[in-house]
């Protein structure tokens, strides 16, 4: 018995994944081989149909079968299959996941699979390394970015908050974007971050009193919102001075 292949055809949001797997499906249908198409239960496609993939052009695939992990193929007779496809490939962050792509192309299945390989941080995806260090090909699937119409290799989040890597959403959420512009555009959102820490600088005062001595640290916004300037605080010469200005700071005090 031959081996399978496993192919990895990855890229960004809008690189046209959807439209090789249909291309792929309808190619060897067309040749009388016997393909199935998984995807995971949790991806809700274009439609809203979890039985169906269907790609930008509106090209589709339907009887797709929506799995919660890999390992359920084996309630189904393999025997039978010429070629597995299975649509984004990353959600199938599980254990088995590796085993089971290299059970199917051992036993002679050539399997496709098809994902986001870095998630809109520039992070290798989930299981996504793996699946890849495993591949006997790997198709790196390119769009236009957004912004300089450069190949674009990662899913710029540009929706409202999101938490974690898997946040499930379209070309409305994410646009394909180049490294370069990538990194860029993290260099923007960080300088007012930086900005704001190098504005909000930390001074010490030390303070001599009735025979011992406080010593502690506040920031400009912390003196400002308690409605002091730092020549204020210099200026403070007693013990009532002093201990209206570490009232009003609400400060922790080490004598």
């Amino acid at each position: 018995m031959k081996n399978g292949k496993l192919v990895s055809h990855v890229g960004p949001m809008g690189a046209g994944k959807t439209k090789a797997l249909v291309l792929i499906h309808d190619q060897l249908v067309s040749e009388g081989k016997e393909v199935v198409v998984f995807k995971h239960v949790n991806d809700i496609q274009r439609g809203g149909q979890v039985d169906k993939v269907t790609a930008r052009d509106g090209s589709t695939v339907s009887g797709v079968v929506p799995l919660s992990t890999l390992s359920e193929i084996l309630f189904f007779n393999t025997d039978q299959f010429h070629t597995v496809l299975i649509d984004e490939i990353q959600f199938f962050d599980d254990a088995d996941t590796i085993p089971m792509l290299n059970a199917l192309t051992i036993s002679g299945i050539d399997v496709h699979v098809f994902g986001l390989d870095v998630t809109s941080d520039n992070t290798t995806f989930g299981v996504m390394g793996n699946v890849l260090a495993q591949s006997d090909r790997i198709e790196k699937l390119k769009p236009k970015c957004y912004r300089c119409e450069g190949d674009a290799r990662i899913s710029s989040f540009v929706g409202g908050e999101k938490d974690g890597d898997v946040h499930v959403g379209d070309l409305d959420e994410y646009k394909p974007i180049c490294r370069r512009c990538y990194f860029e555009d993290m260099k923007l959102k960080k300088a007012p971050q930086q900005q704001v820490k190098a504005a909000d600088k930390e001074h010490t005062f030390k303070f001599n009193c009735a025979g011992f001595s406080i010593t502690f640290s506040v920031t400009d916004s912390q003196l400002a919102a308690a409605g002091y300037t730092i020549d204020e605080v210099n200026d403070i010469n007693t013990e009532e001075g002093m201990t209206n200005l570490l009232e009003d700071l609400g400060l922790e005090i080490f004598i």
